[in-house]
């Protein structure tokens, strides 16, 4: 990923304000109670639309400077939408990753998840929305 790493206080501050505003009350601490995932994607408290990460990543969404938190290494970069489009689509089919797209607003997050698939909420992307659970069913 290309983009400035951020780091000490200024991570952390950016971390807990993203737990805040998009996380179930009962996670927000970062400590996993009983029952809950520890994926952040798995907690949110908004309904969030469902898209194939493929599809996602190849639209021009006019986001500029965005943060981008992996989960699995907990670094957060500062970077372009652009970038993160451009390190989402050089995965090859075993890369795994488990990351949130966010901005200063707070007012949107996009969740990119190892099972191929995107959560989005407060951006309007123009697509179809993926019917998860139906392909789920028939065991695609």
């Amino acid at each position: 990923m290309r983009g400035r790493l951020a780091e000490g206080t200024f991570k952390s501050d950016i971390v807990d304000k993203f737990r805040q505003k998009f996380l179930k009350e009962e996670y927000r601490s970062g400590n996993t109670p009983a029952g809950f995932s520890r994926l952040l994607w798995c907690n949110f408290k908004e309904q969030c639309k469902i898209y194939k990460t493929e599809l996602l990543f190849q639209l021009q969404l006019g986001i500029e400077a965005v943060y981008f938190y992996d989960e699995r290494t907990d670094e957060l970069f500062c970077t372009t939408f652009e970038k993160v489009s451009a390190f989402i689509n050089s995965f090859e089919p075993w890369d795994e990753v488990d990351a949130e797209i966010f901005d200063d607003s707070m007012e949107w997050v996009i969740a990119v998840t190892h099972e191929d698939v995107s959560l989005v909420f407060g951006v309007d992307v123009g697509i179809e929305e993926y019917d998860y659970e139906r392909d789920m069913a028939q065991g695609e």
